[in-house]
């Protein structure tokens, strides 16, 4: 993908799904073109400082305001329903068949020019506030100052020194222990929003760890809102819970399970 298509893509307010993740890899490939290289895949660093493995539990806890960069670079931030800001702040990622077009994710939208967040205002490394600080979404919430990916962001931007050397190794170590044993069968790894070709609504088709495939929910668009990202990385059972309170909210309780795909 060319800037010129990436440009076009970004200054769309509605992004067809086979778009919008070749257009988010390219940002990624970008933004970290502008880093320090990093010590260890920031994507095997949880965001939760419970779930630190690198960072020393008496380790100081940065002050956000000063900093910004979780902001600048964790680009795919979801939004789901409910946690709507200003449609102006938000991407609306889309499938269509000949039927017409629904909405398969909403994310945060990026500056087209820097990629930060576009709640995002200040000078990274200086003072940084938040447009939407009070009513972020869940995903900005759940990311922790003061675990692993926050300080390994900071490393990158040159705010905190890198690693020493065994500092490092020791890290690796330990998420290499971590990483040997396997997830369990029943999370998530993958997720669609099809369309239904004898009911016309919409079904959630989820791909299990273990190699099972399902449909664990179907759907009236004009009843019901969800989002992929919703359901990608958690339990089975998790996904369920959410989709019996959800439906119980919307008067959709009485409605037959989904079935498995076959």
């Amino acid at each position: 993908m060319d800037d010129e298509q990436l440009v076009q893509i970004t200054r769309k307010r509605s992004i067809p799904e086979d778009e919008f993740y070749p257009a988010i890899n390219r940002m990624y490939e970008l933004v970290w073109e502008r880093l320090l290289p990093p010590q260890i895949e920031t994507d095997r660093l949880s965001s939760r400082v419970a779930k630190s493995v690198v960072t020393p539990p008496e380790a100081e806890i940065p002050d956000c305001i000063t900093c910004g960069v979780c902001c600048a670079s964790m680009l795919c931030v979801g939004v789901r329903p409910g946690e709507e800001p200003a449609e102006e702040l938000t991407w609306s990622i889309t499938r269509s068949d000949e039927q017409g077009e629904w909405e398969v994710d909403r994310y945060l939208r990026r500056d087209e020019e820097t990629y930060t967040c576009s709640a995002l205002e200040g000078t990274l490394g200086e003072h940084a506030t938040c447009r939407i600080y009070e009513t972020r979404p869940k995903m900005c919430r759940e990311f922790e100052a003061g675990s692993d990916r926050c300080h390994a962001l900071r490393r990158a931007y040159g705010i905190e020194p890198f690693l020493s050397l065994d500092e490092m190794m020791s890290a690796r170590t330990e998420l290499d222990e971590r990483d040997r044993t396997p997830p369990s069968p029943d999370i998530i790894t993958r997720v669609a929003t099809e369309r239904s070709e004898r009911s016309g609504e919409l079904c959630i088709r989820v791909w299990l760890a273990g190699g099972e495939e399902r449909t664990i929910h179907s759907f009236d668009p004009a009843v019901e809102t969800w989002r992929q990202f919703e359901f990608e990385g958690i339990k089975l059972a998790t996904a369920e819970a959410l989709i019996t309170e959800r439906s119980a909210l919307s008067g959709q309780s009485d409605r037959p399970p989904a079935h498995p795909k076959t």
